[in-house]
This record gives C-alpha cells, sequence and structure tokens, in this order.
C-alpha cells in the first residue's frame, strides 16, 4: 500500500480508474482504517426490480456494492457504477439523480465511482450522497461530485480527503469535505486578490481611452479588469467542452508560436495582444469563413480595412508570432480555426469609431479595448493605441506582491496569474441544483463573482459599493422557492389552471404527467417574466432552467433542450439592472446555459462545428434604472397625450421594436451592422415626427370643437328670457321639523350657465391646438426614449420604460397571452 500523502492521491485520482478493489486498498483502507471497512458483494440492478428499472434510464449497467465503512455515528456505502459507452456522465445526469433517491431508503449517505464500460472517454467521477436519518424525505438526498481523471485537477479532491483523514468523520465533516461552498470562498478569494494586484498602478496595466490625451490611460481600469475576468472565466467554461484548444494556455506552446514570450515578464503585454485579444475579438466575434488579418498599411484613408473590429492584428514593427513573414497570416488564422463563432455581442470590441461624412475617413472616439496593431506611445511612454496587460499577471505562479488594498494602504498578499488560478480548479458549464452539485465551478460563480468584484469596484466606497448598488447574491435554495411560487400562482391564478395539480408538478416527481400537459406546457411558453434588479442574473436563469424542465416532462415526446430555452428567453424573459457589468455577466450565464446544449462537432467545420451562434441579448438585459420611468410620460396629461397614441407614430414605433426583436435571431456582425444602422435611423425619424408633430395644430381636434361650438350655439337659442320656477323644501333640524320653504329658480339661465362653459372649453382646447409649442422639457423627455442605445455596453440608461425597451404593454391581437398588457411575474 502507497503511502497517503498529496502526491500519492493526486496520482491516484488524476490516472484512469483502476477498479474497485484499488479503491477499497488505496483509499477506504488508509481513509478510515481496515477496521472500520466491511466488504461487500452482489449487484444492485439484480436484487432490486425498482433500482434496477431506473438504471435502465440512467445508462446504467451495474452497481456493485462495494464496502460499508462506519463513519462515527452512521455508515458510509460504497458502490462502484457503470455507465454504457455512448453515455456521457452529464446527459444522464437527471437519471443518476432520481437513482441516487431510491438509495436514500436503504443507506444514510454513500460513496458512488461513476466510470465507463470500456471507455473511449477516461473521466471518472467520485460521488458523495448524504441524507440525514432525521429526514424522512428522499427527494431531499444531495449528491456532490468530484471530477477525476487526467482532464481534471484533482488539487480540491485531494486536500479534502486529506483533511478528512485527520476529521472525526462526522456528517459535519464531510460536509466540509464535499462542500460546493467552501470551494467557491476559497476561488473567490484568490480572484479578488488578483483582482487588486490587477489594478494596482505598479502593474503598468493601462487602456488607451481617448488618443489624444495621455491622461486618461488608467480610467475607469476596475471595470475593464472586471470585463476581462468575465470573458477569460466564458472561454474557460467553454473550454470544458472542447471549443477553445488548450495549446492557446500552455506556456511551452507559446513559446514555439510567440516571439522571445516570457510567460513571467512584466514589461511584455505580448500574451494578451497577440493571443487573447485575436481570439475575443477576431475569432470568437467573427465567422470562420471571413477571418483574415487587416490589410496591410491599413490606416485612414487607404483602404476599407482601417476601424474593422474583428480582423487579426499583429505588432507593426516587429511581429508577436515566430511564424515567418510569407507564412505568418496563414499560421495565426490556423491557430484558431478549430474554434467555432460564437456571437452573442460576448466578445464584441467596444474601441468607438465615427465616420466623416465628407471624406468617409474613421475617426477616433474611444480606444476602450485597445485592439490595435499600432505601438505609437505617448508622451508619458503609454501605447497610445493598444491596451498594456503584462504577461506575469496570467502566467506568474503565486508569491507575494505588496498591493494597493483599496483603502489607501498597501500590503504584501499571496497572488498568482488569472489562469494559473484557474488551473487549479474544475469547471462545469452545468449549472449546480440544491440537490445535485459537481464540487467544481459552475456558471452560477459568475453571480458571486460580480458580488465579490462589485464591493470592491470603487476603492472608495469598498465595503458600502454593494450597498449602494443594491447589488445582493441571491442563495440558489430562496431563487428556487421565488421561482416555483411565482410559476405556480402565474399558472392557477392567471391562466386557471387546477391549484392541485399545478402543486403536485412542483412538488412531486413521481405524479404523474397531467390530462392537461399541453395546456400547461403552452401557458409556460407564453409568460412575460421581468427581474428590475436581475444583478448577475440568478432568477432569471432560476425561471429558465424550471420551465425547461417542466416543459421536458410534460411533452417529453417532442422535448428539444436548446430550442425550448432558446425560445423561453427570446420569448419569455427579461432582466433589468443599473450596472451595465452585471448584465454583462447575466448574458454570460444564459450563453453558457445554451452552449451546455451544443454539440462540438470537430469535422463540421461548414457549419461551425455544429455550435448554433448565439443571440442577441442587448434587448433582453438591459442596463437602466428601473426605478425612475421616462420622462415622456410627464407629458401623458398634457397636449401632447393624443401624439403619443398617433397611429403614424405608433406605425414607426412598432418597427422600431421588431427592429430591437429581430436583432436577437442575427448571426453574421454584417447582418447585426445593417440592424444598428437601421435602428439608428429610425430613432432619428421618431425624434424627428414628434417634435414636428407636436409643433402643427391638430385640425381634426380645431374641427371638432368647432363643429360642437356651433352645436352648443344653436342650444343656447332655446333658453333665451327667463324661465323661472318654484320649488318647495322640507327644512329638518337637528331637534325638530320646521315648515316648507319655497325657492325660486330661473332653470333658463343655469342652461346658458352650463352651455357657455361647455363653449369656453371647445374654445380653449382650439386656442391650445393652434398656439402650440415645443417646450425644452418636451423635446429633452422625446429624446430620452428615441436616442437611447441598447447596443452600448458600457452605459446605464437613467430611466426604464417597458414600451420603449421591451415593446411590453402594446396591445397584440394575435397572442394567446392570459394577459396582453404588462408582465405577468415581477419578481
Amino acid at each position: 500500500m502507497q503511502e497517503f500523502n498529496r502526491e500519492n492521491l493526486q496520482n491516484y485520482f488524476k490516472a484512469d480508474y483502476k477498479g474497485q478493489e484499488s479503491f477499497v486498498e488505496e483509499i477506504l483502507y488508509p481513509l478510515f482504517g481496515e477496521d472500520k471497512v466491511v466488504l461487500r458483494e452482489g449487484d444492485l440492478c439484480e436484487d432490486y426490480d425498482d433500482i434496477c428499472e431506473q438504471a435502465k434510464l440512467a445508462n446504467i449497467t451495474s452497481i456493485k456494492y462495494v464496502a460499508e465503512v462506519r463513519a462515527s455515528s452512521y455508515f458510509v456505502n460504497v458502490f462502484d457504477i457503470t455507465l454504457t459507452d455512448h453515455c456521457r456522465i452529464q446527459n444522464s445526469r437527471k437519471g443518476i439523480q432520481n437513482l441516487v433517491r431510491r438509495f436514500v431508503d436503504r443507506f444514510d449517505g454513500a460513496f458512488m465511482i461513476f466510470h465507463y464500460e470500456n471507455p473511449t472517454d477516461r473521466s471518472w467521477r467520485l460521488s458523495y450522497m448524504e441524507k440525514r436519518s432525521s429526514n424522512t424525505d428522499s427527494t431531499s438526498a444531495k449528491r456532490y461530485t468530484y471530477l477525476c481523471g487526467q482532464d481534471f485537477s484533482c488539487r480540491t479532491l485531494v486536500e479534502r480527503i486529506l483533511i478528512l483523514k485527520q476529521s472525526d468523520k462526522t456528517p459535519q465533516d464531510f460536509d466540509t469535505a464535499f462542500s460546493v461552498e467552501a470551494l467557491s470562498h476559497e476561488f473567490y478569494q484568490k480572484l479578488y486578490r488578483w483582482y487588486l494586484w490587477a489594478i494596482d498602478e505598479r502593474t503598468g496595466v493601462t487602456f488607451p481611452n481617448k488618443t489624444d490625451t495621455d491622461q486618461d490611460d488608467r480610467e475607469d481600469i476596475q471595470r475593464k479588469m472586471i470585463r476581462l475576468i468575465t470573458r477569460l472565466l466564458f472561454v474557460w467554461f467553454i473550454k470544458q467542452k472542447h471549443l477553445v484548444p488548450n495549446n492557446l494556455f500552455d506556456e511551452r506552446e507559446l513559446k514555439r508560436i510567440l516571439r522571445d514570450f516570457d510567460p513571467l515578464s512584466r514589461d511584455e503585454s505580448s500574451y494578451y495582444n497577440a493571443i487573447l485579444q485575436n481570439l475575443f475579438f477576431a475569432t470568437l466575434n467573427q465567422e470562420i469563413k471571413e477571418r483574415k488579418f487587416i490589410e496591410d498599411n491599413s490606416f485612414q484613408g487607404k483602404n476599407n480595412s482601417y476601424g474593422d473590429k474583428v480582423l487579426y492584428r499583429d505588432n507593426k514593427k516587429q511581429s508577436w508570432f515566430t511564424f515567418p513573414e510569407e507564412e505568418k497570416k496563414d499560421r495565426v488564422i490556423a491557430l484558431f480555426h478549430s474554434i467555432p463563432y460564437l456571437n452573442g455581442g460576448l466578445f464584441e470590441c467596444l474601441d468607438k469609431f465615427d465616420v466623416d461624412p465628407d471624406t468617409g475617413k474613421y475617426i477616433p472616439i474611444k480606444y476602450y479595448d485597445g485592439f490595435s496593431s499600432k505601438d505609437t506611445k505617448s508622451k508619458n511612454g503609454n501605447l497610445q493605441y493598444r491596451a498594456f496587460i503584462p504577461n506575469m499577471l496570467f502566467f506568474a505562479p503565486e508569491h507575494k506582491e505588496e498591493v494597493n488594498m483599496g483603502d489607501g494602504n498597501r500590503d504584501n498578499i499571496d497572488v498568482c496569474g488569472l489562469i494559473e488560478i484557474f488551473r487549479q480548479y474544475n469547471f462545469t458549464t452545468e449549472e449546480n441544483t440544491t440537490t445535485d452539485a459537481e464540487v467544481s465551478l459552475d456558471p452560477e460563480l459568475l453571480g458571486n463573482v460580480f458580488e465579490n468584484l462589485l464591493a470592491a469596484y470603487n476603492p472608495e466606497t469598498k465595503d458600502s459599493a454593494r450597498k449602494s448598488t443594491g447589488s445582493y447574491y441571491t442563495p440558489r435554495e430562496i431563487v428556487d422557492y421565488m421561482v416555483d411560487e411565482s410559476l405556480i400562482a402565474y399558472l392557477t391564478e392567471q391562466c386557471g389552471n387546477d391549484a392541485d395539480t399545478i402543486r403536485a408538478l412542483f412538488t412531486d416527481e413521481k405524479a404523474p404527467v397531467p390530462a392537461s400537459a399541453n395546456k400547461i406546457a403552452d401557458d409556460l411558453r407564453a409568460v412575460k417574466v421581468l427581474d428590475p434588479a436581475c444583478g448577475s442574473g440568478a432568477f432569471p436563469m432560476g425561471i429558465l432552467v424550471r420551465i425547461t424542465n417542466l416543459i421536458e416532462r410534460l411533452e417529453p415526446d417532442t422535448f428539444n433542450r436548446y430550442e425550448t430555452k432558446l425560445q423561453l428567453i427570446k420569448n419569455c424573459i427579461y432582466g433589468i439592472d443599473i450596472q451595465p457589468i452585471a448584465m454583462l455577466i447575466c448574458k454570460l450565464r444564459f450563453f453558457i446555459s445554451l452552449i451546455c446544449d451544443s454539440e462540438y462537432c470537430p469535422d463540421d467545420v461548414e457549419n461551425n462545428y455544429g455550435i448554433i451562434p448565439l443571440p442577441n441579448l442587448e434587448t433582453k438585459f438591459v442596463a437602466a434604472n428601473s426605478l425612475i420611468p421616462a420622462k415622456l410620460h410627464e407629458f401623458d396629461n398634457d397636449m401632447n397625450n393624443d401624439l403619443l397614441s398617433d397611429p403614424e407614430l405608433k406605425a414607426k414605433q412598432q418597427r422600431l421594436l421588431d427592429l430591437r426583436k429581430g436583432i436577437f435571431d442575427l448571426h453574421t456582425p454584417r447582418e447585426k451592422k445593417a440592424n444598428r444602422r437601421a435602428d439608428k435611423k429610425l430613432c432619428e425619424e421618431i425624434t424627428a415626427y414628434i417634435k414636428q408633430e407636436a409643433q402643427q395644430p391638430n385640425e381634426e381636434v380645431i374641427r371638432q370643437n368647432e363643429e360642437l361650438i356651433a352645436q352648443l350655439k344653436t342650444e343656447l337659442e332655446q333658453y333665451q328670457g327667463e324661465h323661472w320656477i318654484e320649488e318647495t323644501v322640507q327644512q329638518q333640524s337637528l331637534f325638530e321639523s320646521s315648515e316648507p320653504t319655497i325657492f325660486r329658480r330661473d332653470i333658463n339661465k343655469e342652461n346658458r350657465d352650463a352651455i357657455n362653459q361647455r363653449i369656453r372649453r371647445c374654445q380653449a382646447a382650439i386656442d391650445k391646438e393652434r398656439n402650440k409649442s415645443v417646450s425644452t422639457g418636451f423635446t429633452e423627455a422625446v429624446e430620452q426614449v428615441t436616442m437611447w442605445n441598447p447596443y452600448d455596453q458600457n452605459e446605464s440608461s437613467p430611466f426604464f420604460d417597458a414600451q420603449w425597451m421591451f415593446g411590453i404593454g402594446i396591445e397584440d391581437a394575435t397572442t394567446s397571452r392570459p394577459t396582453k398588457q404588462g408582465f405577468d411575474i415581477v419578481i
């Protein structure tokens, strides 16, 4: 038996699965002691019919009973579970979880080793399932899983096993060993220290911003580094789907690719500029067949490449790459050729240009991302057009750095490169649930990253920054509860479904599919959900996952997971947050959710390797202040009320909304550019129309009032002269009745007064129309809604308006929704 230490455990878990005998000898005996381990034999699939049936559904061929371990006050049982070759473990997750619940009826807790029969995929998993003996509800059983094999980092598993070895092995000790929260906290702490290091001015990180000054090179550096983290995190997630090759992150390969590459350099930014920027902006944001280098000598007036932000770049004076000049372009493009085009705006370069209408030349506005081949320097020594992020920030091993802690004080802290941090952990594209979690980093960590980094986003406010922006991360259990209760209320109260049937659908997975399954599924597809402070998207993601799983259960024969998610995102789910960076992270989570249901086909280059380009979510999740309505509503009861209901204006507004809804499905950069140009042009038309119409008298209103005045004057002739009448009124005091009193009234005068008052109102309306003018306030209110730009990823709107931003609240006679106006669920 080998020594039970870190190195040997690392070798064991990173190797292929060696079988149950080896697991007993090398893990169970040294971990618990031989006297605590009782070996068992038998195949549960043969012993129990219900488990056998469930195993078939989960693509499981055998469940071998390996051992029973006495751990503190309860027993932990060990099982060896073999899956069929054609089945990937993640695709059987639901079936496996249902099977786990069958175990609960017989065992307090269990270790389960999942592996393949004659595997081509050599990965395997070690799961721990627990259910407290005091808990009789088998649906609450929790499974925690570590991924093992040569493709995974097993550092966390090894550390936790060693901690468990030294513990009393109580249920709490097992919780600690298999805690996702502990893993997440550790990761965030490392990421936070990296963030402090990256934004410290001593690292030399700069972005050009305005090229005509060198005084703003570190403007908004915090948000830019958070954006870099989220972009690279997303790349690391999709790398788990083999969408991005490992050689782009391997120092040995990079030394072969990049000239004089030093991964620890503080003075060179070759990795970020040559690899990451070309990966982000010219690969993931460009169709495979359109990928090419920016033209040589491309500058204003020479060719059409200048300002094109989806073309590969290289350093002008001396190439970053080691390839011969005549082969360089083809070989650089080949480096990225196996990577599919993703779209979605994630990797859109945010450098801004304008075009001179007379000369056609590009005019730089702001180099926000600094994607440039120019190496010109400003007077202060910083690059004038290109971002600079030193190689060490990606590859440095753990060491100490003195950094600004955000409160004006400096301290020596442990830091390491961003890629070095990522390498230490396993990532999964599957969203964990409250009952089934991989002990790895899932997409929900993006929300936690946002929560943690936001507290440091403003160094002056530090810990109060989260409170000042209303940013709090909602725990998954609370999200699940909010999602279920909201949907149950919608389906019963608004859609008229039977309350008992709906409650059973949400709480009992064993309940039969109801006869009204198709109606319930249609109701779910029709729901409109808004989270007006969605942060990193915990609630919208919870809604998406829950509705998707419900529709799968209701309509299993016609169900397509990717298409279902896509249509739900397109038609049902909306989000707002005041922080643009929150919207970026929210969109990332939705993209990961779609990517995890895509299958990479390495030979299908013609069809983007089988990956459907991601939708554009700029008009689904918007950065805005949801507490402030549009100023235009201040004029709803003014003279412009009729204008805002004008049929021609409504038609223009609908065309604008159609453009913004339509961009969801556009896949190519060319299509998106054309759509945005049409959007901008139509906004200008609407602005001009409202301003012009607001100054033009409404002749129809004038005509109607003039006709009414003429009619009233005719009526007035009937009430000339006096027409007195007497009325007897019985006066009643508090204590006794008094004698009747006789009153005299001139009813002609009363009628004349009423008619004259109506004539004056009509004349006032006519005068108002003929003397129309546009106030400064009205002009500003019009421009606020019409010039709002949903495609600017750095700006947050100071207002929110459901009609102008989402098209919600406009009557649609074609819809089958229970409520045609507004949202069904606002959380």
